[in-house]
């Protein structure tokens, strides 16, 4: 350029720093060429250049130290590198207190819009009032040079907290790990300074801390993106996490605001490469919006579960066509520690497709939050059908294969010889076969986990599906029973494909559980254990794997209490809590952990009470409570709420059944206050509507024990409702369709005593008719069974007591009493099987009694008396003499002349005295019942009957 032009001053720093980057030569060779070719400018170029050397903006060289002060701001030392600028640590004289002075960059402050961009990150951050975004203090210039005093986060970036583990397995990392190396940062960057650590923050895995840090960067994102602030830059160096657990998202330099113009004009800048969308890539700049930050976190998030980037091949035009393909490895394959959800959630985010991304970051938060709280997620997996269809869209000589999609459900005639064969065949090119077989083999076994996962999870809360839960879990077994005969005999001993086969088997026999088939369950659960029992005796140090193996002790034992075998299901409980106890043991800090030993005890609890065993009922309930209600105050997020109202729900229950109603009471309102906000909040959500249900259930029973009929029955009809529309969605699910028999009972129960008659009798039948339905979904179920039983006998003695109608009660109870048959011989020491069998044979007897078919009454009088005669409780033996009373009124009916029927009613009086001598012995002490039952009003001159009454009022 002629001197005479006088270029502007911009113009000439841009072109110092041009050429100090292209020809490498230093900054003051090129100083000195510009001043004498420009000398009218050389003052100024001289003065530009000192502040930016002072201010740390280029290199030293030879130039001054740094100033002490600049404007209001006393320099302490630089912290680092940011996006646009350098950021010191700085005192504000006039406040006094301490903050990041972010300086501009050189490349920055001097091309073209570049002060456009930094106004823009302080009208940015302007904007955003967040706990998760740093704070802007005031903005200004000193010495030519644009300066933003922000809020000083004293913590350490992901990507430095990611830098200290480097080398390290994710899957052997906890949150202790990640606690450590925010620890070294910030002793290092921050010396002296003493900090409150969160403990519960840093609690758990190296996933759950992930996900922590992940939900918050989303919150704030969220936050943005309502007040039209993109960010554009979501990455690991832009995001801080301090002793205190605060995430806090920094540099918002590349912002976007609503209602301005875009920063450039392509677009394709923006951002650093390996965490940029597709979109950004492209250059189509129409297309950036929320989730093309959603995805930029998405990334973050990736590379913090498994300590690789997804896209990073070495040139930047290879990764660019690897972003734009979305060819990124699943973050299960670098991590087998993180959970199916985890993963979904994970790619969800980074989806190539926007549409197929989260739509919001407030959506990507709350899937985060569900992962945490153990609730189910939104998103869905990219299942096989769209993973192969990817595949052949990078492998167009391989695309043929994907015509075998057409010829069956989800790609399952995509043959092994094909996977492992013809594939291989077409890449012997690139290595030899046998590694080639090996890469396609765990490509193949990937689909196949897909298909595992649909069954497992994927289906699960999605209504009238729980057959193709079923039909995909075994499609999945098939395709691995195929993989084994044609795998590498590397790949069959290998602990990642014995893992998968063993969880394949738990997810089989989760979902044949939930059908009501648990006998076929816990055969699935045997292998599961079998497998797992293996690892953990090899590596007893593995928390991981000997947590999969209580978790699946314990769910074999619930299959057994749902298969009516309580007893049995004891031993298996206590197994499955020593190994949780020891887990927990090892890592304290872990509240998932400790909710889910909580969750167990409350449901050994459970086998407990009805084996009749109380006070160990009442032992494992209040442990568990204990344990919810410690983790409650510490974080009452949903799960450990639902964990808690179930342990109060339980005692309130037991409670109630041994009579003390003031606690029961107390514990079922409770158990309904902790519920009733979170079923409001999410109406749909399944586990929620039916720890719900089960609640209202245990405040019926409460009210109905304590004779508040009316009180009864608002909690038993909700509970009928809810449950009613959770089986309409999921019929196939025996467990829901018991509790709403249960329901039904209950309600009926409550009506009945209260004179409803009429609606007593629609809920019991309706009881029935869900109880056959559940016999021909599960036969051979034990729990099933004794269910159908219990129904019957209650439509029966309704029948009987409020109809006169013994005619219909007649073959309920024989039908009630078969289905009894296989209960009582599987497992004679029930205490419930035996509670029904005592009544089925009281309301048989009393049938016949009120049928006057007095032989065959008599015959049944003496078979309940036998049931319960030696050593029985009062209550049955108080039956008892009932039964034979009603046989003497009988009698009298068919007998008119005393004569004739005097020596039966010699006998019946004396067994009737007998047993009510005995029922008194025992502990009967209703004095009132006795002196006003009507029955017995035939019997008031009998001198021993009187005799017993005056012994009763006088104990």
């Amino acid at each position: 350029m002629a001197d005479d032009s006088l270029p502007a001053i911009d113009d000439l720093v841009v072109a110092l720093l041009d050429r100090v980057e292209s020809s490498g030569s230093s900054v003051d060779d090129v100083l000195e060429e510009l001043c004498s070719t420009h000398p009218r400018r050389a003052v100024e170029l001289r003065d530009s250049v000192r502040a930016l050397r002072q201010t740390g903006l280029l290199p030293a060289g030879d130039a001054p130290a740094l100033p002490k002060r600049l404007g209001d701001f006393r320099l302490l030392r630089c912290l680092g590198q940011g996006g646009m600028g350098v950021v010191h640590i700085a005192e504000q004289v006039s406040l006094g207190r301490r903050v990041a002075l972010k300086l501009i960059r050189p490349e920055n402050l001097y091309f073209e819009g570049a002060r456009a961009r930094f106004r823009r990150e302080v009208e940015a951050a302007g904007r955003l009032s967040h706990p998760g975004v740093v704070a802007v203090h005031t903005v200004g210039e000193e010495q030519g040079v644009p300066y933003l005093a922000m809020e000083l986060v004293a913590g350490a970036s992901l990507d430095a907290v990611m830098l200290s583990v480097v080398g390290r397995s994710p899957e052997g990392l906890t949150g202790a790990d990640l606690r450590a190396a925010v620890e070294e940062r910030v002793v290092a960057d921050f010396p002296g300074q003493t900090r409150a650590w969160d403990g519960a923050f840093f609690a758990g895995s190296w996933a759950e801390v992930a996900l922590r840090v992940a939900r918050a960067v989303a919150e704030a994102l969220a936050h943005a993106h309502e007040r039209g602030v993109l960010h554009r830059d979501v990455k690991p160096s832009n995001v801080m996490l301090t002793p205190e657990g605060r995430v806090v998202l920094l540099d918002f330099g590349l912002a976007s605001l609503a209602g301005s113009e875009r920063v450039t004009r392509s677009g394709s800048q923006l951002g650093s490469l390996p965490y940029m969308a597709p979109e950004q890539v492209a250059g189509r700049v129409e297309a950036i919006d929320a989730r093309t930050d959603v995805y930029g976190l998405g990334v973050a998030l990736y590379e913090l579960l498994t300590l690789r980037l997804p896209f990073a091949e070495g040139r930047a035009e290879v990764t660019r066509q690897a972003i734009l393909e979305g060819r990124a490895a699943p973050p299960r394959s670098h991590n087998p520690a993180l959970s199916r959800d985890v993963e979904t959630v994970c790619l969800t985010a980074m989806e190539r497709d926007p549409g197929r991304r989260y739509s919001t970051a407030a959506d990507l938060a709350r899937d985060l939050a569900n992962l945490l709280e153990l609730r189910p997620i939104a998103a869905r997996p990219a299942g096989p059908v769209r993973r192969l269809a990817r595949w052949a869209q990078r492998r167009p000589a391989a695309a043929l294969g994907v015509l075998f999609l057409v010829a069956g459900p989800l790609g399952w005639l995509l043959t092994t010889k094909w996977a492992l064969g013809q594939v291989t065949a077409a890449k012997v090119g690139e290595q030899d076969a046998q590694e080639s077989a090996v890469r396609e083999f765990w490509r193949t076994f990937e689909l196949a986990v897909d298909m595992r996962y649909l069954g497992d999870t994927g289906l699960e809360n999605t209504p009238h599906m729980q057959g193709a839960r079923l039909d995909s879990v075994e499609k999945t077994m098939a395709r691995f029973d195929e993989m084994e005969s044609d795998a590498p005999p590397e790949v069959l001993g290998s602990p990642r494909f014995r893992r998968e086969r063993a969880r394949l088997h738990r997810s089989r026999g989760d979902v044949l559980d939930e059908l009501g088939r648990p006998a076929e369950a816990i055969s699935e659960y045997d292998r599961h254990i079998a497998i797992y029992a293996e690892f953990a005796a090899a590596d007893p140090a593995n928390l991981v794997d000997a947590w999969d193996l209580a978790g699946c002790l314990h769910q074999k034992a619930r299959a057994l209490q749902r298969a009516g075998l309580c007893a049995e299901s004891l031993p298996v409980f206590a197994d499955s809590l020593t190994g949780m106890d020891a887990v927990v043991s090892a890592s304290p800090g872990d509240p998932e952990k400790r909710r889910d030993l909580a969750t167990a005890l409350t449901n050994q609890g459970r086998s407990f009470e009805v084996l009749d065993r109380v006070e160990a009922a009442e032992e494992a309930y209040g442990e568990a409570l204990a344990i919810a209600r410690e983790l409650h105050a510490a974080d009452p997020g949903p799960a450990v709420t639902r964990t808690l109202a179930s342990a109060h729900s339980a005692l309130a229950a037991l409670w109630a059944g041994n009579g003390e109603l003031d606690r029961a009471r107390a514990a079922a309102q409770r158990s309904l206050a902790l519920l009733e906000p979170l079923h409001e909040a999410d109406p749909r959500d399944r586990t929620v509507a039916n720890e719900l249900a089960n609640a209202l259930l245990t405040s019926a029973l409460v009210h109905r024990v304590g004779g508040e009929l009316g009180e009864a029955e608002v909690p038993g009809a909700r509970a009928v409702d809810l449950l009613e529309e959770q089986v309409r969605d999921f019929p196939q699910v025996s467990g829901l369709r018991m509790s709403l028999v249960a329901a039904l009972t209950g309600l009926g129960t409550s009506r009945a005593l209260g004179g409803q008659s009429d609606g007593a009798e629609e809920s019991f039948v309706a009881a029935v008719e869900h109880c056959e339905i559940l016999l021909e979904q599960a036969p051979g179920n034990l729990a099933v069974m004794s269910r159908a039983a219990a129904s019957k006998v209650n439509l029966a003695s309704f029948s009987v007591v409020y109809r006169g109608d013994w005619e219909r009660s007649l073959p309920l109870i024989e039908r009630a009493l078969e289905h009894l048959g296989p209960c009582l011989a599987g497992s004679p020491g029930d205490h419930e099987y035996r509670q029904i069998e005592i009544r089925a044979r009281y309301v048989l007897a009393l049938a016949q009694c009120r049928a006057d078919r007095v032989q065959e009454a008599r015959s049944e009088a003496q078979a309940f008396e036998a049931l319960v005669g030696g050593g029985g409780e009062a209550e049955h033996l108080r039956w008892s003499a009932d039964l034979w009373n009603e046989w003497l009124l009988s009698l009298r009916r068919v007998v008119p002349d005393p004569s004739e029927r005097a020596d039966g009613s010699a006998h019946g009086r004396e067994r009737m005295l007998d047993m009510l001598a005995r029922a008194i012995d025992a502990g009967f002490d209703d004095a009132r019942e006795l002196a006003t039952n009507p029955a017995l009003d035939p019997f008031r001159d009998d001198p021993e009957l009187q005799a017993l009454l005056e012994f009763l009022e006088g104990r």
